[in-house]
C-alpha cells in the first residue's frame, strides 16, 4: 500500500499539469440515499455526459432509477430539465435508449455561476472544462497529444477513482481513454503510471514506447519513461528518457526534487544526472 500513496501522489500532480484546478470541473455525487437524483451535466454532448455520469454511479455503488433522475442543462440562456415520463415508457424502449433520444442533440454549455449554484443545491455535477466544450470526437486520427472529450471524461472520472482506492477501476478508465483517442498524451501517462504502480515494468514500458508512437514527445511521458526504466534498473535508458523530457519543456522542480521512485537515478548516474540539471537550468541543491 505504502507504494501505491507514492505514486498517487505523482499521479495527481500529472493531472493538475494539464488541467488546472481552476479549469477542471469536480464530478460530485450526494451521498443521499435516496433513488431520486438531480445532476447538472455541463461542457459537451449532454449524452456522452450522461454515460460517463451513470457509470460514475455504477463505479460508487449507488442505487439509482433511471426514471428517479432529473438531468439539468445549461443552453446558454436557460436552465432546461430533462427527465422521463409515463408516455416515455409506454414507448416500451429500455430506459438507456429513451435517455439517448431525449439528450444526444443537446449541447450542455458550461456557466460558472450555474455550476456553483450547482453544487451549493447539493445536486450532482458531471462536467468537464470550459475550454473543453466540443462535440466528442471518438475517431483517432487526431494530432498528436491531443485528447478527445470522451477520452477527457474518461480520464476525470479516472482521477476521481484513484483518490477513491479504486485502482483497478481508474485502470480501466485510463484504458477506454487510450481507446478512445489513441492521441492522448495524458492518457498514456497515467496508464503508464498505473502499470508501474502494480509492479508490471514491463506493460508499463510498452505502454510508454507506445504513447511516445502515437501522442508524440509529451515531456510528463518521457518523464514517466525515466520512472520507468529506473524502476528496470536501465539506468542509461533512463537518462535518455530524462533528458527527452527536458529537451520538451520538464520543468518539475518538484516532482524531480521529491519524488522516491528517482532517487536510484541520482545516485547511480549523479554525474549524468546533474549534468542534465545544469544544462538545462533546474536549480536542483544537490546539483549545485
Amino acid at each position: 500500500m505504502k507504494n501505491w500513496k507514492i505514486s498517487v501522489v505523482l499521479l495527481v500532480l500529472l493531472i493538475n499539469f494539464s488541467f488546472s484546478a481552476k479549469d477542471l470541473c469536480k464530478v460530485s455525487i450526494n451521498p443521499s440515499k435516496s433513488d431520486e437524483r438531480t445532476v447538472l451535466l455541463m461542457g459537451g454532448n449532454a449524452w456522452d455526459l450522461f454515460k460517463a455520469y451513470i457509470n460514475e454511479l455504477k463505479n460508487r455503488n449507488v442505487d439509482f432509477g433511471y426514471r428517479d433522475i432529473v438531468v439539468k442543462i445549461w443552453d446558454g440562456k436557460k436552465l432546461i430539465d430533462v427527465d422521463m415520463n409515463v408516455w416515455d415508457l409506454l414507448t416500451g424502449e429500455a430506459p438507456e435508449k429513451i435517455w439517448q433520444n431525449k439528450l444526444k442533440d443537446i449541447h450542455a454549455k458550461y456557466d460558472d455561476k450555474v455550476l456553483s449554484d450547482a453544487y451549493n443545491l447539493g445536486w450532482d455535477v458531471y462536467c468537464i472544462p470550459k475550454e473543453g466544450e466540443a462535440t466528442v470526437k471518438n475517431s483517432s486520427k487526431g494530432k498528436k497529444g491531443e485528447c478527445s472529450l470522451e477520452a477527457k471524461m474518461h480520464i476525470n472520472l479516472g482521477i476521481q477513482l484513484v483518490q477513491n482506492r479504486k485502482y483497478e477501476n481508474a485502470l480501466k478508465e485510463f484504458e477506454a481513454a487510450v481507446k478512445k483517442s489513441p492521441t492522448c498524451s495524458l492518457a498514456y501517462v497515467n496508464l503508464a503510471n498505473l502499470y508501474l504502480l502494480k509492479g508490471d515494468y514491463n506493460i508499463a514500458l510498452d505502454t510508454y514506447k507506445e504513447g511516445i508512437k502515437k501522442a508524440g514527445d509529451d515531456p510528463y511521458l518521457h518523464f514517466t519513461g525515466a520512472l520507468i526504466y529506473t524502476k528496470r534498473k536501465e539506468y542509461d535508458y533512463a537518462i535518455r528518457a530524462l533528458e527527452k523530457a527536458l529537451q520538451n519543456g520538464f520543468k518539475d522542480v518538484q516532482l524531480l526534487k521529491n519524488n522516491r521512485d528517482i532517487r536510484p537515478l541520482k545516485r547511480k548516474k549523479r554525474k549524468e544526472f546533474c549534468e542534465l540539471m545544469l544544462k538545462y537550468n533546474i536549480p536542483l541543491r544537490e546539483c549545485l
